[in-house]
């Protein structure tokens, strides 16, 4: 009798874990290495990116929003995010074998800080990206400075940003769970 309360409480908890994986959007849609990226991460970038799209073209005084609207041009969005995810992970992966978190961290908020400075930075997010300002550090500087940084310290090393770049994709297993997409050793794809 004792076991079935042990089975009971266990398939209630994996249940409940599993819902709440499923209610946050918790759960992988892409794994780069042993780290994974989450569907909520991807379907925040993908709506920013549709936003940015979306207001660059209403700027630009462009009625072509139907453009955007298309399978094709949303599959294509899609793909492109997903793509962005996978080299953020691999960039923030090099960081870590190079630098402690913690001087990660400053030399990242350095380059921030740098753009920051710029007071119509928050209207720009905002009307572009229909982000906070927190969340365009998070989704859009963050991410650029971790590359700026990389990229300055493969300099110093008299390595080629794009080789290495080239090598590490291929050299990193990479498993996509999004349905209708593959990684081919150096970019995600659209399968057909």
């Amino acid at each position: 009798m004792y076991w079935r309360v042990i089975i009971f409480v266990f398939l209630a908890a994996l249940l409940g874990g599993g819902f709440y994986f499923i209610i946050t959007d918790s759960y992988p849609i892409i794994f780069v290495g042993s780290k994974y990226i989450s569907a909520n991460n991807f379907n925040k970038n993908y709506e920013a990116a549709l936003n940015y799209y979306k207001n660059a073209l209403e700027i630009s005084k462009n009625d072509s929003f139907e453009v955007l609207n298309s399978g094709e041009a949303k599959i294509e969005i899609q793909r492109a995010v997903l793509n962005n995810l996978i080299e953020d992970e691999l960039i923030a992966k090099a960081l870590r074998k190079e630098l402690k978190p913690e001087e990660i961290k400053m030399k990242v908020r350095q380059k921030i800080e740098e753009v920051l400075a710029d007071k119509d930075l928050q209207k720009a997010a905002e009307k572009l990206y229909g982000f906070s300002l927190d969340d365009f550090i998070l989704r859009v500087l963050e991410p650029q400075a971790r590359r700026e940084l990389l990229e300055g310290r493969l300099i110093l090393k008299n390595v080629d940003f794009n080789e290495w770049f080239k090598t590490e994709k291929a050299s990193v297993k990479i498993i996509i769970l999004a349905p209708g997409f593959s990684w081919d050793g150096d970019s995600v794809i659209i399968k057909e």
